[in-house]
């Protein structure tokens, strides 16, 4: 599993087109074509990329590439974007004012204390 997204085009675009886009980054991206997001007309159907990237370095690596590749297509845009939470493998970031918020990399084992110290009585 890699860095996961999903990239929803302004239009439905050809055969053409998605060739195009394969060979500039999407290559393997899951392509599939959706109502278009907002619903506001039940027949406007547009082009989704879901992408499960495994080969780049980090998350924005991945993003920046799929973005650019769009790019390529004349008078094709990206109408919405989509991330689940992105596993980072790093413990958290302490020091942050968000620390609170920040997930612990499966398999820490590390307990909360309190600030109380228990005393062993002798």
């Amino acid at each position: 599993m890699g860095y996961q997204f999903t990239l929803t085009l302004n239009r439905k675009i050809n055969d053409e087109e998605s060739a195009v886009l394969q060979e500039a980054g999407c290559a393997g991206a899951a392509i599939s074509t959706v109502p278009y997001p907002t619903g506001v007309d039940p027949n406007l159907f547009v082009t989704q990329f879901d992408f499960d990237d495994t080969v780049s370095p980090t998350l924005e690596a991945a993003i920046t590439q799929a973005l650019e590749a769009v790019n390529v297509v004349p008078h094709l845009s990206v109408a919405t974007f989509s991330a689940p939470a992105q596993p980072t493998g790093m413990p958290p970031d302490e020091d942050d004012e968000w620390s609170d918020l920040d997930e612990l990399p499966a398999g820490n084992d590390l307990s909360l204390t309190t600030g109380a110290t228990e005393r062993s009585e002798e």
